[in-house]
């Protein structure tokens, strides 16, 4: 099973490895080092120095690692007197202490540890209430210390009583020590120790209640009933205000003589309270009458007459759509009848009503005046207005329309020249008079081109959006303001993306990332203009350092065959 296994380094000491995991590996025989340290060995190998981790073995054990240059292989077992020098080097670590004795038996190779336990108490404190002991070797005594009515014997401690708070519950001096009755003065009880559960259910009658010391916080919910009230008790300025609810007044109780002047008001009337048996006759008056109060289905048929109307009261919006017909409009002085005719257009008066007020015709004219930079003339009707060419320029007449173009042979107008006043704006000018043409390409204009190359420095101050293949920029250096790029964003397998560095025709090494392997890695050629996909050759290792807080090394995502990481003790781990 993969899992972070730690790396130990050139330098380190065997101390190192003294109680870590998976760095003691135990073989077939015996035990291998792992790992790699430089010194000496103690007893007869202590000559050995410079000795690979795995050149002395307790056993042979398949996999080890090979020998360093100039270094020779021992077998531990095979060392003249290796493990007596061994037990000899444990006996003389052992040593005994306080009445603890340690033998080494050399012949044996065992260990012996003594303890002795019939050593003398060095110190016993007494507690209170009794005496300071009597010595500190052998058996210790201890007495107690007799006090205020109690008298220490040598089996026995006898207690005295006083006679008035506590006594003997036997009479011959053998009872328990009990408090006597009535025994428990007043000055005997600290203040607040008679709680609720000293005392008894119903102990505290009426004689043992202080009068006026009852208070309303005393009195438990619902605690006074009706038996408790005495008769006539609750009087008028014993109710508070808006006590009395409608559920505490009998039916028909409010009779007219409980009704002051006055108080039926609109809020003491029901809704539909007040019908036609109570309105009296001709009682309700226009000041009675709310806006909007006369619908409808109040109006009787035909009650609305002439003299009902009043001035102007029929306004545009009470006319309903085509209600007004011919029969409804006056006569104007507009004689009926069809008016103009080929040789004359009819001409009308309108007032502010949108009504005609005059109608009549005008007669159509058939000439019109022509003028030219020297010269008038009069086209009568039926005449042809001709166009004629002049030097090196020919008239057409088509469809409507007059060409007038240079006749060809005839070379440009003398003294003719092309400008731009501005972005987007092309001037000619023939024969000293400017005439300016808007090509479509000013600043604000949207241009589309079938390509393009600009020559010189180019600045765009918007968003560039490039969509095709490929993007190339032949640039000797490349700076970008963006501090992350995006790759991948619009590709059709978006779980795979790098960066190619060109060796040639677009095709080197790549520094890609692989969603299926979920880490970075590199492969030695990939083709960037044909590469849909690439696998990684070989991984990327991380490291991840536990005293940088933004690092978790916890984090499965870095669990990874290969990759590293530094704990807060400076340790150095590899995940296999």
């Amino acid at each position: 099973m993969a899992e972070w296994k730690k790396v130990v380094v050139s330098g380190s000491t065997v101390s190192q490895l003294v109680n870590d995991s998976n760095f003691l590996a135990e073989g077939d025989s015996g035990v291998i080092l792992s790992g790699s340290f430089n010194g000496t060995f103690a007893g007869n190998g202590a000559s050995l120095t410079n000795v690979a981790a795995s050149s002395v073995e307790y056993a042979n054990v398949a996999n080890k690692p090979a020998l360093v240059s100039g270094s020779t292989q021992v077998v531990a077992r095979d060392v003249t007197d290796f493990s007596e020098d061994v037990q000899d080097v444990v006996g003389a670590a052992i040593v005994g202490g306080t009445n603890i004795t340690a033998t080494y038996n050399d012949v044996a190779g065992t260990i012996t540890i003594d303890a002795d336990l019939t050593g003398d108490i060095t110190s016993v404190v007494a507690g209170a209430g009794l005496t300071t002991p009597d010595g500190s070797t052998g058996d210790v005594t201890l007495n107690v210390v007799g006090g205020d009515g109690i008298t220490a014997n040598a089996d026995e401690l006898e207690v005295t009583v006083d006679g008035a708070s506590i006594e003997l519950s036997a009479a011959d001096g053998t009872g328990a020590v009990r408090v006597k009755d009535s025994g428990i003065v007043a000055a005997k009880i600290a203040a607040g120790a008679v709680i609720g559960a000293k005392i008894a259910a119903d102990a505290v009658d009426g004689s043992k209640i202080a009068d006026g010391s009852i208070a309303s916080e005393h009195l438990d919910a619902l605690a006074v009933d009706t038996a408790a009230i005495d008769t006539a008790a609750v009087t008028s300025a014993k109710i508070a205000d808006g006590a009395v609810a409608t559920a505490k007044i009998a039916d028909l109780a409010v009779t007219t003589g409980k009704l002051a002047a006055g108080a039926v008001t609109g809020a003491k009337i029901g809704a539909d309270a007040v019908d036609g048996s109570k309105i009296a006759d001709a009682s309700i008056a226009a000041e009675h009458l709310a806006a909007g109060a006369i619908v409808e289905a109040s109006i009787g048929a035909g009650a609305i007459t002439n003299t009902k109307i009043g001035a102007g009261a029929v306004s545009t919006a009470k006319i309903a759509d085509d209600a007004v017909t011919a029969d409804k409009l006056a006569d104007t002085a507009v004689t009926s009848g069809s008016y103009g005719s080929t040789t004359e257009i009819p001409t009308f008066t309108v007032d502010g009503q949108g009504r005609l007020t005059a109608a009549s015709t005008v007669a159509i004219a058939t000439s019109f005046g022509l003028a030219g930079d020297s010269g008038t003339d009069t086209i009568n009707g039926g005449e042809t207005l001709t166009f004629a060419g002049g030097a090196g320029l020919d008239a057409v007449v088509s469809d409507n329309n007059v060409a007038i173009s240079v006749s060809s042979g005839a070379g440009f107008v003398s003294a003719s020249a092309f400008s731009s006043p501005n972005q987007g704006t092309m001037r000619s000018t023939l024969n000293g008079v400017n005439a300016d043409v808007d090509l479509g390409l000013n600043a604000v204009d949207d241009v589309t081109f079938g390509g393009l190359t600009v020559n010189g420095n180019s600045v765009i101050t918007g968003n560039l959006t490039v969509s095709g293949d490929m993007t190339y920029l032949n640039t000797t250096n490349t700076a970008i303001t963006d501090k992350f790029i995006l790759l991948n964003s619009g590709s059709a397998d978006p779980d795979e993306g790098g960066f190619i560095i060109d060796e040639g025709n677009g095709v080197g090494h790549g520094f890609i990332f692989d969603a299926g392997d979920g880490r970075f890695g590199v492969n030695q050629s990939v083709d960037s203009k044909t590469a849909l996909t690439a696998n990684s050759e070989a991984y990327v290792a991380l490291v991840v350092d536990q005293n940088n807080a933004a690092h978790d090394i916890a984090d499965a995502e870095y669990a990874q065959r290969g990759n590293m990481k530094l704990d807060s003790s400076d340790e150095i781990y590899i995940y296999v």
